[in-house]
């Protein structure tokens, strides 16, 4: 069963590797073991604190993210028996098998980092298990992240915010739609609101507003403006002309937010207008 064991990780390799070469001896693979595991081990320990410093990784996918790290690290310590005598070799074989893994690496990190793929297939993949998108949803989602991850790896400023939409809309269905751009904005929406709020309180304007049902006005109309500037971002005409729709339908709080800030900049051009009138 040892030397099976063996022999398919020797098929294995070459096989991922692209490149023909001689079999690794399995008696060398057998006497190397534990210096290939304690490498392996050592190095995708390494790779596991280097990407929970850069990247944030759900509890639930930890031990995934180590055993994809150790496996991955453990093909790249056999490659010193198969490659001896050739560092251009091994550097080659360790790029091809690091290509070989970015997808189910990208898998695991995808949902929790928006910088790797794109920001709406990101947030659909983070609410999958809220939506109860099925499974078969959720591979579709996922490979359309993965391909675009592919994409931006390629090209940084490749925009792929409408081809991410255009697939989300034709992937869920209408509640979960709803439900998904719930979830996009919610924070943000409550953190608006909030600001809001505030803002028309410390300006001694919201004596009469009953906080509860005004907040939950704003919330709501602040939430439907997300979701336009979202689903129009690269359509200016549409933003514009739904925007000003809805504008008709702001809440007092908003309106109030709305014309203290129109206060401020209006005073602040004030300022600088006179500012740029003295002579010194």
């Amino acid at each position: 069963m040892k030397m099976k064991v063996i022999f398919f990780a020797q098929l294995l390799l070459l096989s991922v590797t692209g490149v023909t070469v001689a079999q690794v001896p399995s008696d060398t693979l057998a006497k190397y073991r534990q210096v290939i595991n304690e490498t392996a081990n050592e190095n995708g320990h390494e790779a596991y604190i280097e990407i929970l410093d850069k990247y944030a990784v759900d509890m639930r996918d930890i031990k995934r993210l180590q055993r994809l790290l150790f496996k991955r690290e453990r093909r790249k310590a056999i490659l010193r028996y198969m490659y001896p005598n050739s560092i251009h070799d091994r550097v080659k074989a360790k790029r091809r098998i690091d290509e070989m893994y970015r997808d189910s690496l990208d898998a695991i990190l995808i949902p929790y980092n928006k910088g790797i793929s794109g920001e709406n297939i990101s947030a659909a993949l983070l609410a999958a298990r809220v939506l109860k998108i099925d499974e078969s949803k959720y591979k579709t989602v996922l490979d359309k992240a993965l391909s675009i991850a592919h994409q931006k790896r390629s090209n940084p400023d490749t925009d792929t915010w409408d081809e991410e939409l255009d697939l989300i809309k034709e992937t869920f269905d209408k509640e979960q739609m709803k439900n998904f751009f719930s979830i996009k904005d919610g924070k943000e929406a409550t953190d608006k609101m909030d600001e809001a709020w505030k803002a028309v309180c410390e300006a001694g304007q919201a004596e009469e507003l009953d906080s509860a049902t005004e907040c939950a006005k704003a919330y709501m109309y602040i939430r439907e403006e997300m979701r336009l500037r979202c689903i129009y971002r690269n359509k200016k005409d549409i933003l514009d002309r739904n925007l000003k729709n809805i504008h008709r339908q702001m809440p007092p709080l908003l309106r109030r937010q709305e014309a203290l800030l129109k206060g401020n900049d209006a005073t602040e051009e004030k300022r600088n207008e006179d500012n740029n009138g003295i002579i010194w």
